[in-house]
């Protein structure tokens, strides 16, 4: 698995709406709001970058309210958490990513 980080630039006062929608994405694992530029930062766990090119076109791009998005691509994980990707009852799909303690 890769993972994938999206910058979004959203409609004024639309971050929560498409927040709502992104977070219905199997892939994403992650989605926040921040300050600067984009208005909110969303990360997936894709196979690979066909199915990366599927994720933006389809899942991503459709969805209302998104004006522009940014892409970065990411090919060696120097530190982050423990994770174990298995599904869990709260988010029951293949790219869940859990904390491993």
């Amino acid at each position: 698995m890769r993972a994938i980080f999206i910058f979004i630039k959203v409609d004024l006062g639309r971050v929560k709406e498409v927040a709502d929608k992104l977070i219905e994405v199997d892939e994403a694992s992650e989605v926040y709001s921040v300050a600067g530029e984009y208005d909110i930062l969303a990360k997936f766990y894709v196979s690979d970058l066909e199915a990366l090119g599927e994720i933006i076109q389809t899942k991503v791009h459709t969805i209302p309210h998104i004006r522009e998005t940014h892409t970065l691509i990411t090919f060696n994980a120097f530190k982050t958490p423990h994770i174990k990707v298995e599904e869990t009852r709260d988010r029951p799909h293949k790219y869940a990513p859990r904390l491993v303690e």
